[in-house]
């Protein structure tokens, strides 16, 4: 079931951060009624106001969410079924109502999805079939004995019906974050108090001091910022007429490392037509084109293959059939047996005759020489009575060449692939032969290494569980036969023309996209993580700050810059509006390889820069009575401008991040340097403990920013210098 409104607000309401809030509050209030501080007060008014910011806007970014991407959920089957009423199923259909077979054309059933049995289940009349299953082969009519609740249906169309919202890995390591740092907010909190426990109910300037590291170090705005994140992303690729069905495969596409993917239906648009049917031995075209028309109208088979024959070749179906086996993909052919025995069996090759054959080498001559090698072949072969449907003793007709219609944005698509760094593999079941074809006309190599071709269901899946052992996989496919690979890649998509059983376990659907669309999701998702890298960067950054600062002030090495409002003014302007600018943006798409040694080096360099600026400022205005608003400017100027070099932004972004942080700064340092400003400016200047300095004041305060910026320039500067050293280093060993 969808979450709804009133869950939603729940969920955001009770949270950790605002549960330490509320205490936090509690305990200001305890102290203002104490001794009657109404700077208490105000920092008590100013936490309630960041708690119901920040909870009014998770509850409508989620909800705008779940609007956005329930809208866009698969719906495997919209046709109502009712107990009794007969329905049919075919190859690739999905079962969604417990049943009893009425009639069965060898029909074969997968029953994976809730058994685990990979092998199909050949049904017969009379069998038990219960939802969730699909067909694999065949076709069959099923009376349907159950449904709704009392069936697995109900389970797996929920499923289906779901946009899965499991917190993915980066989100878990986001909360490890979050965990570490209360944990030291609170260990540090401890400390504070009980140096000063004796007087710590009267001592305002303690507790005020412990309540904005409590306030800043716990980055409730880090997983605030970095589920928007997340979301956002999704819904601009649902924009696109991509379905999200697993809230975590955009972030597994940001890690993708190798693509997989079918040819027919992926690279191809699965619309087969017959090229070539070259007739072998002493058999002319017409017998063939008769056989192959008759065959292709009595096998019963829903396949663009048939499809293709059907429309070549002109006959009647046979009189009468005896037997029929459909084509699957694990056995690659299909077959059916006449009244008197002759069996006529259409497939691949190796599965129809086998390398074993003694006419092999002429038989393979002959396509050469006809110069459909290249081409899709399938061999069409009789045995007589008594004979099995596929081995040596069969007599081959003809080849059949077939061609497909190329999608027009492959070639591009390959070769953004390649410019992104990402491996393609093609897992086909036809032979290399059309493969190498393919990739000559898009101008690409053919590296046997990326081309597996002669592929199963089965090992299709086996090739995707090596990788996965390496390597972040995706898979793409349309058919019943991508089915077991697509479960296996850590993202599984379905193209938009995929039969109901693929689409019911992919993790995406291009449902109205085009196969072009899949690198630009790519880049949608690296996008996402690296903007929660940055966001994360500028958090803990800040939170540094606020621990060495707590430490020098308890030790009485500096005087405390911050207060429970000056602590949100630095959050608002170092982090808040910054973090705001690069989830809104999320340009920098370069893949994130090391998440914590890339924050942790960012993390060092802008807390470490901050600290020493505001020490440069301290020791300059030594004695001054505004010295913690100089020292509150280095902190802002400093942070903020870290956040410009926060991951080398794109030049067009870089200015607008500049302007941006410019007015943030210039805003603030207005506020401080004007004295009795209008209303409500002055309530503003009031509530931050900003104001009144006067312009004489304001080379000081901009100065003090000034030395912030240039701080963090150079300490970004120098870490890019050891960086490149150690990089340098190590490419030379």
């Amino acid at each position: 079931m969808s979450k709804t409104l009133g869950t939603i607000a729940l969920e955001n309401t009770v949270t950790p951060f605002n549960i330490v809030n509320a205490v936090l509050v509690s305990v200001l209030m305890t102290v203002y009624l104490l001794n009657d501080d109404p700077r208490l007060a105000l920092d008590s008014v100013g936490v309630i106001i960041v708690i119901l910011a920040n909870t009014l806007i998770a509850i409508t970014q989620e909800w705008r969410a779940h609007r956005t991407l329930e809208k866009a959920v698969v719906s495997v089957d919209s046709q109502s079924i009712h107990v009794g009423e007969v329905i049919s199923i075919h190859r690739g259909d999905v079962i969604r109502a417990d049943g009893r077979v009425e009639s069965t054309d060898a029909c074969e059933l997968d029953t994976s999805l809730l058994t685990g049995e990979s092998n199909p289940l050949v049904l017969n009349v009379g069998d038990v079939v219960y939802a969730g299953t699909y067909c694999v082969a065949g076709s069959a009519t099923i009376v349907v004995t159950a449904l709704g609740r009392e069936t697995l249906a109900h389970k797996i169309e929920a499923t289906a019906r779901k946009v899965d919202l499991t917190t993915s890995p980066l989100q878990h390591l986001v909360n490890r974050l979050f965990q570490w740092s209360f944990v030291i907010a609170v260990v540090l909190a401890v400390i504070d108090v009980s140096l000063g426990a004796a007087t710590i109910a009267h001592d305002v300037d303690r507790v005020r001091r412990v309540a904005t590291l409590l306030l800043g170090l716990i980055p409730e705005g880090l997983v605030f910022f970095s589920t928007i994140t997340l979301t956002l992303g999704l819904i601009r690729i649902s924009q696109r007429g991509v379905v999200v069905q697993k809230l975590a495969a955009l972030e597994s596409f940001s890690r993708a490392e190798v693509v997989c993917m079918d040819k027919t239906g992926t690279l191809t648009m699965n619309r087969l037509r017959v090229e070539h049917i070259i007739p072998l031995g002493n058999n002319s075209l017409e017998h063939c084109k008769g056989l192959l028309g008759s065959f292709a109208r009595s096998i019963g088979d829903e396949s663009q293959v048939i499809d293709a024959l059907q429309t070549f070749t002109q006959a009647d179906t046979f009189t009468s059939i005896v037997k029929r086996i459909p084509f699957s993909s694990a056995r690659k052919y299909s077959s059916l047996w006449l009244p008197d025995g002759t069996c006529y069996t259409l497939g691949a090759a190796e599965s129809v005759l086998s390398a074993e054959h003694p006419r092999w080498s002429e038989i393979q001559q002959a396509c050469i020489e006809a110069g459909i090698e290249e081409m899709r072949v399938m061999v069409f072969a009789t045995a007589l009575a008594g004979q099995a449907e596929t081995g040596v003793h069969m007599e081959p007709l003809c080849w059949i060449a077939l061609d497909d219609e190329i999608r027009e944005e492959s070639a591009s698509t390959l070769n953004l692939f390649d410019r992104m760094g990402i491996r393609v593999m093609i897992l086909t079941g036809d032979g290399p032969g059309p493969v190498r074809s393919l990739l000559r006309r898009f101008g690409r190599p053919f590296i046997d290494d990326d081309v597996r071709s002669r592929l199963t269901p089965d090992n299709k899946q086996d090739i995707v569980r090596e990788l996965r052992k390496k390597h972040h996989v995706v898979m793409i496919g349309d058919g019943v036969n991508d089915l077991p690979a697509i479960k296996e890649a850590s993202v599984g998509i379905a193209m938009a023309e995929s039969a109901p059983v693929t689409k019911l376990v992919a993790d995406v659907v291009l449902e109205r996209a085009t196969f072009a669309e899949f690198p630009e999701m790519i880049a949608e998702g690296r996008a996402a993580v690296r903007t929660v890298l940055s966001v994360a960067k500028l958090f803990l950054a800040k939170n540094l700050v606020l621990v060495v600062m707590n430490a020098l002030a308890a030790m009485s090495l500096s005087p405390y810059p911050l207060t429970p409002r000056r602590g949100a003014l630095l959050s608002i302007i170092g982090v808040g509006i910054p973090s705001m600018f690069l989830a809104a943006t999320a340009r920098v798409r370069t893949r994130t390889s090391h998440f914590m040694s890339e924050l942790m080096y960012f993390v060092l360099t802008a807390g470490t820069s901050a600290v020493v600026s505001s020490q440069i400022v301290l020791t300059i205005q030594s004695g001054a009575s505004d010295v913690n608003d100089h020292m509150l400017f280095a902190f802002l100027g400093s942070i903020v401008w870290s956040f410009i070099v926060v991951d080398e932004l794109p030049r067009d972004t870089r200015m607008w991040a500049i302007a941006v942080a410019s007015a943030s700064l210039l805003t603030a340092a207005f506020l401080a340097i004007v004295p009795n400003l209008f209303f409500p400016l002055s309530l503003l200047q009031q509530f931050y403990e900003i104001g009144g300095p006067g312009t004489s004041a304001s080379i000081n305060i901009l100065s003090s920013c000034g030395v912030g910026i240039a701080c963090s320039m150079v300490g970004h500067a120098i870490m890019r210098w050891v960086s490149s050293q150690m990089n340098h280093h190590r490419s030379a060993t």
